[in-house]
């Protein structure tokens, strides 16, 4: 009685051998865009880290670059010698950063505060032949307190 069911069951059922031909392309498709978008996810989470790296070394340098004592007592600061860090810093990074294109990074001074906010744009690794998004922006804003020694 077995042999008669399996019998039965395989003259029903057509032959599936070459539904592997149709699978395994489709999968290998598949895999190779969740690796594509795994690639990706992590480029867009470095260019978020590498701006705000970018930010606070700003920062840093703004508060590096300052003179304490007149920052302290009246409030002001040079510009100049300011924006001169931030021009610094942005030209580090954008020899530097590959896949990160700063964007703008603006510059606010309240004594004994220095915030910098910085923008820019990641562009994908590997999904930049998809349609749709071909770039991804990232921000960051940094606070740092000029503090004397």
């Amino acid at each position: 009685m077995v042999k008669s069911t399996r019998m039965e069951a395989r003259r029903r059922a057509p032959d599936e051998r070459g539904n592997v031909l149709i699978i395994v392309p489709a999968a290998l498709l598949i895999l190779l865009l969740l690796a594509s978008l795994a690639v990706d996810a992590a480029a867009l989470y470095l260019g978020q880290r590498r701006i705000a790296d970018l930010t606070a070394s700003i920062a840093n340098d703004v508060v590096a670059s300052i003179d304490l004592d007149v920052y302290y007592g009246s409030g002001m600061v040079e510009f100049d010698r300011a924006r001169v860090a931030v021009r610094r810093s942005q030209q580090q990074a954008s020899a530097s950063d590959g896949g990160l294109e700063v964007v703008a990074c603006a510059l606010h001074l309240e004594a004994p505060y220095v915030t910098v906010t910085c923008e820019g744009i990641v562009r994908p690794v590997l999904l930049v032949a998809w349609p749709g998004r071909s770039s991804f922006s990232v921000a960051a804003v940094e606070t740092v307190r000029a503090a004397r020694s």
